[in-house]
């Protein structure tokens, strides 16, 4: 009979292109997961799992002086066995505007 031969490995690199922010041991755990080789949270993690992957300040389209930073992150539901990529963005403080100094 012919020899058994191993699937191919999926192909993540497109998942991963622009995660800046991932670690390697975090980008193990999303490629077991999406195998089917980790179904269960690493041990202190809650069911839900959330990795980022990158983020950066962007601004708002109508209102350039508004700024937000603007996380991708990865998140793993072990319950469900499902998985999303989640874009979260949170307000920047802006600096108020300088006064000038009062001359003395």
């Amino acid at each position: 009979p012919p020899a058994a031969s191993a699937a191919p490995a999926p192909d993540f690199s497109q998942l991963f292109a622009n995660a800046t922010r991932l670690t390697p041991e975090e980008r193990a755990t999303i490629e077991g997961f999406l195998s089917g080789q980790q179904l269960h949270p690493p041990p202190g993690r809650p069911s839900v799992c959330q990795f980022l992957l990158s983020e950066e300040v962007v601004s708002a389209p109508q209102q350039p002086d508004r700024r937000f930073l603007q996380q991708s992150l990865f998140q793993i539901d072990y319950g469900t066995r499902a998985w999303k990529k989640v874009r979260r963005r949170m307000p920047l403080k802006t600096p108020p505007p300088a006064q000038p100094q009062p001359k003395d």
